[in-house]
């Protein structure tokens, strides 16, 4: 992508829309030069043309914005907590505790070791009159952040974690990313969420379209290691309430 067309994205990438005079003002701004202004309207153009950017009287907009990852938490958990996602996860409330993990908390330890959402199941077999523990971490990531180097950072969680996920934006901007990305998972067994963002009211991220792209497969963490991380980064409720449901 051209240096002018890539400035004017970023730009527009948390905003719901903008004059197409004060864009042009504000790339200069970003580029710290002048611009020609044939060469402005042949980037605009261009990226209307890729469906990058829409068009609307003399308002633009980019269709697909960025947003920082902690503007993104709140309407991920909400899709993640959601009977769509525990059903696709084979969760069941009752037996399950979730917590938001990007933050608070002891910090672990070594590189890697806080991922933003982490699910802890008690699973019940039909069968098996043993219940066993099910540790689910997940890695969110903005587009900016959604790389191969992303999935590398959500497979390091199951040194602790029974299953790993990478939960980030898909995009027409970077469609051999994605495809690295989900070559990647299904490679390393880490489980690929994704999903459409769009502006919402005040600016804010709208999330929509959710996928479960790759089911991740379950890995085998040392105990010691499953329990010091609970112990590590849920908080007291929360430990209090998987040790009732695994007493039964």
């Amino acid at each position: 992508m051209e240096e002018l067309e890539q400035i004017v994205l970023e730009v527009l990438a948390q905003k719901s829309g903008v004059h197409v005079t004060e864009l042009e003002t504000l790339t200069m701004r970003a580029l710290g030069r002048p611009i020609d202004s044939s060469a402005y309207k042949d980037a605009l153009s261009s990226l209307q043309a890729r469906k990058l950017l829409s068009l609307s009287g003399s308002d633009v907009r980019r269709t697909e914005p960025d947003f920082p990852e902690r503007l993104l938490e709140t309407p991920v958990e909400q899709f993640l907590s959601s009977k769509d996602a525990f059903s696709y996860l084979r969760l069941e409330a009752d037996f399950t505790v979730w917590q938001r993990t990007a933050r608070g908390g002891r910090a672990g330890t070594g590189v890697w070791s806080r991922p933003d959402f982490t699910i802890a199941t008690i699973r019940r077999r039909k069968y098996d009159p043993v219940r066993h523990l099910d540790l689910i971490a997940l890695e969110l990531k903005n587009l900016a952040g959604s790389t191969v180097v992303a999935v590398h950072e959500a497979l390091a969680h199951t040194r602790f974690a029974h299953y790993a996920y990478l939960v980030c934006p898909r995009s027409v901007m970077t469609v051999g990313v994605h495809a690295a990305i989900e070559d990647s998972c299904l490679q390393h067994g880490v489980g690929l969420i994704t999903f459409e963002t769009s502006v919402g009211p005040n600016d804010t991220p709208k999330l929509a379209n959710f996928r479960f792209e790759v089911d991740a497969r379950r890995q085998s963490p040392e105990p010691d290691a499953v329990d010091n991380y609970i112990d590590d980064r849920l908080d007291d409720e929360n430990r209090a309430r998987l040790m009732k449901i695994a007493a039964g």
